[in-house]
Protein backbone atom coordinates (compact mmCIF):
# COMPACT_ATOMS: atom_id res chain seq x y z
CA UNK A 1 0.00 0.00 0.00
CA UNK A 2 2.84 2.39 0.81
CA UNK A 3 4.60 1.71 -2.50
CA UNK A 4 1.33 2.23 -4.40
CA UNK A 5 0.53 5.47 -2.59
CA UNK A 6 -2.73 4.24 -1.08
CA UNK A 7 -1.66 3.54 2.50
CA UNK A 8 -3.41 5.16 5.46
CA UNK A 9 -1.89 8.35 6.80
CA UNK A 10 -0.99 6.65 10.09
CA UNK A 11 -1.64 3.58 12.22
CA UNK A 12 -3.14 4.26 15.64
CA UNK A 13 -3.10 1.14 17.83
CA UNK A 14 -4.12 0.27 21.34
CA UNK A 15 -1.09 -2.01 21.78
CA UNK A 16 1.91 -2.72 19.55
CA UNK A 17 1.15 -5.24 16.78
CA UNK A 18 4.04 -6.84 14.91
CA UNK A 19 2.04 -7.87 11.82
CA UNK A 20 0.43 -4.46 11.32
CA UNK A 21 3.77 -2.76 11.94
CA UNK A 22 5.77 -5.06 9.67
CA UNK A 23 4.61 -3.55 6.39
CA UNK A 24 5.69 -0.10 7.55
CA UNK A 25 9.01 -1.44 8.85
CA UNK A 26 9.82 -3.17 5.56
CA UNK A 27 8.77 -0.20 3.42
CA UNK A 28 10.89 2.12 5.54
CA UNK A 29 13.99 -0.08 5.64
CA UNK A 30 14.05 -1.05 1.96
CA UNK A 31 12.29 1.75 0.11
CA UNK A 32 12.32 4.83 2.33
CA UNK A 33 8.53 5.04 2.64
CA UNK A 34 6.92 5.28 6.05
CA UNK A 35 3.91 6.39 8.06
CA UNK A 36 3.63 7.04 11.81
CA UNK A 37 2.67 4.17 14.11
CA UNK A 38 1.53 5.18 17.58
CA UNK A 39 0.46 2.86 20.40
CA UNK A 40 -1.99 4.77 22.58
CA UNK A 41 -2.69 2.30 25.35
CA UNK A 42 -5.94 3.07 27.21
CA UNK A 43 -6.15 6.44 25.45
CA UNK A 44 -7.21 4.53 22.34
CA UNK A 45 -10.78 4.50 23.66
CA UNK A 46 -10.96 8.27 23.33
CA UNK A 47 -10.69 8.04 19.54
CA UNK A 48 -14.25 6.74 19.30
CA UNK A 49 -15.73 10.12 20.09
CA UNK A 50 -13.94 11.90 17.22
CA UNK A 51 -13.87 11.76 13.44
CA UNK A 52 -10.43 13.31 12.83
CA UNK A 53 -7.01 12.99 14.39
CA UNK A 54 -3.57 14.40 13.64
CA UNK A 55 -0.21 12.79 14.44
CA UNK A 56 2.61 15.06 15.50
CA UNK A 57 5.73 13.00 16.23
CA UNK A 58 4.54 10.48 18.81
CA UNK A 59 1.55 12.58 19.93
CA UNK A 60 -1.97 12.18 18.57
CA UNK A 61 -4.05 15.34 18.60
CA UNK A 62 -7.73 14.55 18.59
CA UNK A 63 -10.64 16.85 19.33
CA UNK A 64 -9.94 19.34 22.09
CA UNK A 65 -6.58 17.99 23.23
CA UNK A 66 -3.71 15.57 22.65
CA UNK A 67 -3.90 11.88 23.42
CA UNK A 68 -0.71 10.90 25.24
CA UNK A 69 1.02 7.92 23.62
CA UNK A 70 1.96 4.84 25.60
CA UNK A 71 5.47 5.02 27.13
CA UNK A 72 6.89 2.72 24.42
CA UNK A 73 5.97 5.06 21.54
CA UNK A 74 8.98 6.86 20.06
CA UNK A 75 9.37 8.89 16.91
CA UNK A 76 12.17 6.94 15.17
CA UNK A 77 13.18 3.32 14.73
CA UNK A 78 16.62 3.89 16.20
CA UNK A 79 15.11 5.50 19.30
CA UNK A 80 12.80 2.53 19.78
CA UNK A 81 15.66 0.05 19.42
CA UNK A 82 17.87 2.02 21.79
CA UNK A 83 15.13 2.17 24.42
CA UNK A 84 14.13 -1.48 24.10
CA UNK A 85 15.29 -4.40 26.22
CA UNK A 86 16.68 -6.18 23.14
CA UNK A 87 20.27 -7.33 23.63
CA UNK A 88 22.20 -8.38 20.52
CA UNK A 89 25.18 -10.74 20.30
CA UNK A 90 28.40 -9.48 18.65
CA UNK A 91 27.61 -11.39 15.43
CA UNK A 92 24.16 -9.83 15.31
CA UNK A 93 25.59 -6.36 15.86
CA UNK A 94 28.03 -7.03 13.03
CA UNK A 95 25.14 -7.81 10.69
CA UNK A 96 23.31 -4.72 11.89
CA UNK A 97 26.40 -2.65 11.09
CA UNK A 98 26.53 -4.01 7.52
CA UNK A 99 29.62 -6.17 8.00
CA UNK A 100 27.85 -9.18 6.45
CA UNK A 101 26.49 -7.34 3.43
CA UNK A 102 23.64 -4.98 2.61
CA UNK A 103 20.89 -7.57 2.51
CA UNK A 104 21.87 -9.00 5.89
CA UNK A 105 21.91 -5.48 7.36
CA UNK A 106 18.39 -4.72 6.14
CA UNK A 107 17.11 -8.14 7.24
CA UNK A 108 18.66 -7.76 10.69
CA UNK A 109 17.08 -4.34 11.11
CA UNK A 110 13.68 -5.78 10.19
CA UNK A 111 14.10 -8.72 12.59
CA UNK A 112 15.39 -6.48 15.39
CA UNK A 113 12.55 -4.00 14.97
CA UNK A 114 10.01 -6.84 14.96
CA UNK A 115 11.64 -8.19 18.13
CA UNK A 116 11.26 -4.77 19.76
CA UNK A 117 7.55 -4.73 18.95
CA UNK A 118 7.27 -8.21 20.52
CA UNK A 119 9.12 -7.03 23.66
CA UNK A 120 11.78 -9.68 23.01
CA UNK A 121 14.93 -9.39 25.09
CA UNK A 122 17.10 -11.31 22.62
CA UNK A 123 17.14 -13.12 19.30
CA UNK A 124 17.20 -16.90 18.90
CA UNK A 125 19.26 -18.92 16.44
CA UNK A 126 16.96 -20.82 14.10
CA UNK A 127 17.81 -24.05 12.30
CA UNK A 128 15.59 -23.50 9.25
CA UNK A 129 12.87 -21.34 7.70
CA UNK A 130 9.78 -21.88 5.56
CA UNK A 131 8.75 -18.92 3.43
CA UNK A 132 5.09 -18.03 2.98
CA UNK A 133 5.86 -14.78 1.15
CA UNK A 134 6.60 -16.55 -2.16
CA UNK A 135 2.88 -16.55 -2.98
CA UNK A 136 2.15 -13.64 -5.32
CA UNK A 137 -0.40 -11.21 -3.89
CA UNK A 138 0.74 -8.02 -5.64
CA UNK A 139 3.67 -6.11 -7.11
CA UNK A 140 4.97 -4.97 -3.73
CA UNK A 141 5.95 -8.50 -2.71
CA UNK A 142 7.81 -9.07 -5.98
CA UNK A 143 9.63 -5.76 -5.67
CA UNK A 144 10.63 -6.66 -2.10
CA UNK A 145 12.10 -10.05 -3.08
CA UNK A 146 13.93 -8.63 -6.09
CA UNK A 147 15.40 -5.89 -3.92
CA UNK A 148 16.84 -8.47 -1.54
CA UNK A 149 18.35 -10.30 -4.52
CA UNK A 150 19.84 -7.05 -5.83
CA UNK A 151 21.37 -6.39 -2.39
CA UNK A 152 23.17 -9.74 -2.59
CA UNK A 153 20.97 -11.63 -0.15
CA UNK A 154 21.51 -15.34 0.57
CA UNK A 155 19.73 -17.39 3.20
CA UNK A 156 21.83 -18.29 6.24
CA UNK A 157 19.86 -21.45 7.13
CA UNK A 158 18.15 -24.18 5.08
CA UNK A 159 15.00 -22.61 3.68
CA UNK A 160 11.95 -24.13 2.00
CA UNK A 161 9.25 -22.38 0.00
CA UNK A 162 5.49 -22.46 0.31
CA UNK A 163 3.23 -23.24 -2.64
CA UNK A 164 3.49 -20.75 -5.48
CA UNK A 165 0.46 -19.00 -6.96
CA UNK A 166 0.74 -20.97 -10.24
CA UNK A 167 2.20 -24.17 -11.65
CA UNK A 168 5.58 -22.78 -12.65
CA UNK A 169 5.99 -25.29 -15.51
CA UNK A 170 2.47 -25.37 -16.94
CA UNK A 171 0.66 -22.14 -16.11
CA UNK A 172 0.55 -21.08 -19.75
CA UNK A 173 -0.89 -24.43 -20.88
CA UNK A 174 -3.45 -24.21 -18.08
CA UNK A 175 -4.72 -20.87 -19.39
CA UNK A 176 -3.51 -18.75 -16.50
CA UNK A 177 -3.35 -15.10 -17.64
CA UNK A 178 0.13 -13.65 -18.01
CA UNK A 179 -0.80 -10.87 -15.60
CA UNK A 180 -0.73 -13.50 -12.84
CA UNK A 181 1.56 -16.16 -14.26
CA UNK A 182 4.55 -13.98 -15.09
CA UNK A 183 4.91 -12.14 -11.76
CA UNK A 184 4.16 -15.36 -9.85
CA UNK A 185 6.91 -17.20 -11.69
CA UNK A 186 9.28 -14.26 -11.19
CA UNK A 187 8.54 -14.18 -7.46
CA UNK A 188 9.28 -17.87 -7.06
CA UNK A 189 12.53 -17.42 -8.98
CA UNK A 190 13.58 -14.50 -6.80
CA UNK A 191 13.30 -16.64 -3.66
CA UNK A 192 15.25 -19.42 -5.37
CA UNK A 193 17.91 -16.82 -6.20
CA UNK A 194 18.09 -16.03 -2.49
CA UNK A 195 19.14 -19.64 -1.89
CA UNK A 196 15.85 -21.29 -0.92
CA UNK A 197 15.31 -24.89 -2.00
CA UNK A 198 13.00 -25.92 -4.83
CA UNK A 199 10.18 -27.18 -2.61
CA UNK A 200 6.99 -25.13 -3.18
CA UNK A 201 4.88 -27.00 -0.64
CA UNK A 202 2.54 -25.92 2.13
CA UNK A 203 3.45 -29.09 4.08
CA UNK A 204 7.15 -28.73 5.00
CA UNK A 205 6.55 -31.12 7.90
CA UNK A 206 6.35 -33.95 5.32
CA UNK A 207 9.83 -33.22 3.99
CA UNK A 208 12.93 -35.06 5.27
CA UNK A 209 14.07 -31.73 6.69
CA UNK A 210 11.15 -31.48 9.16
CA UNK A 211 12.35 -30.11 12.52
CA UNK A 212 12.41 -32.09 15.73
CA UNK A 213 11.37 -31.61 19.33
CA UNK A 214 12.44 -28.25 20.78
CA UNK A 215 13.98 -27.02 17.54
CA UNK A 216 13.58 -23.28 16.86
CA UNK A 217 12.45 -22.53 13.30
CA UNK A 218 10.84 -19.63 11.42
CA UNK A 219 7.85 -20.93 9.48
CA UNK A 220 5.23 -18.79 7.76
CA UNK A 221 2.54 -21.20 6.50
CA UNK A 222 -0.37 -21.28 8.96
CA UNK A 223 -1.14 -25.01 8.95
CA UNK A 224 2.56 -25.84 9.15
CA UNK A 225 3.01 -23.56 12.17
CA UNK A 226 0.26 -25.42 14.05
CA UNK A 227 1.68 -28.81 13.07
CA UNK A 228 5.22 -27.84 14.03
CA UNK A 229 4.30 -26.51 17.46
CA UNK A 230 2.01 -29.44 18.32
CA UNK A 231 2.81 -32.69 16.53
CA UNK A 232 6.52 -32.10 15.96
CA UNK A 233 7.15 -30.18 19.17
CA UNK A 234 9.26 -27.63 17.28
CA UNK A 235 8.97 -23.94 18.15
CA UNK A 236 7.89 -21.18 15.81
CA UNK A 237 5.68 -18.13 15.67
CA UNK A 238 3.33 -17.55 12.74
CA UNK A 239 5.87 -15.54 10.79
CA UNK A 240 4.32 -12.98 8.50
CA UNK A 241 5.37 -12.47 4.90
CA UNK A 242 8.69 -10.60 4.64
CA UNK A 243 9.67 -11.33 8.23
CA UNK A 244 10.05 -15.01 7.35
CA UNK A 245 12.70 -14.39 4.67
CA UNK A 246 14.46 -11.77 6.81
CA UNK A 247 14.79 -14.38 9.57
CA UNK A 248 16.16 -16.83 7.00
CA UNK A 249 18.73 -14.30 5.75
CA UNK A 250 20.20 -13.76 9.23
CA UNK A 251 19.38 -17.09 10.88
CA UNK A 252 17.68 -15.34 13.79
CA UNK A 253 14.17 -14.83 15.14
CA UNK A 254 12.70 -12.90 18.07
CA UNK A 255 12.72 -14.77 21.38
CA UNK A 256 9.00 -14.34 21.87
CA UNK A 257 5.67 -16.12 21.83
CA UNK A 258 5.67 -19.87 21.20
CA UNK A 259 9.47 -19.95 21.16
CA UNK A 260 9.43 -19.54 24.97
CA UNK A 261 8.42 -22.10 27.60
CA UNK A 262 6.10 -19.71 29.41
CA UNK A 263 3.99 -19.20 26.29
CA UNK A 264 3.57 -22.89 25.50
CA UNK A 265 1.27 -23.81 28.38
CA UNK A 266 -2.40 -24.49 27.73
CA UNK A 267 -4.73 -21.59 28.55
CA UNK A 268 -8.04 -23.19 27.54
CA UNK A 269 -9.69 -26.46 28.61
CA UNK A 270 -12.36 -27.98 26.35
CA UNK A 271 -14.76 -30.42 28.01
CA UNK A 272 -15.88 -32.92 25.35
CA UNK A 273 -17.21 -35.51 27.77
CA UNK A 274 -20.80 -34.88 26.71
CA UNK A 275 -20.11 -35.76 23.07
CA UNK A 276 -21.22 -39.26 21.92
Amino acid sequence: LLLSGVAPAALLLRTPDVILSLGVIVAEELFGHSIPIVSLGDSFDRLEAHTHAAVAGSTVICGAGPLPPAPRSFSTADERLAASALQLEPEERAMLAGERGRAARVAMRVVARAAEVCDAEKLLRISQAHIDGCTYIGPGGLRFARELVALGGRVAVPTTLNSNSVDRRRWRAMGVPASLGEPSEALGQAYLDLGASLSFTCSPYLLPSAPGLGEHVAWGESNAVVFANSVLGARTLKYADYLDICAALVGRAPAAGAHLDEHRHATLVLDASALP
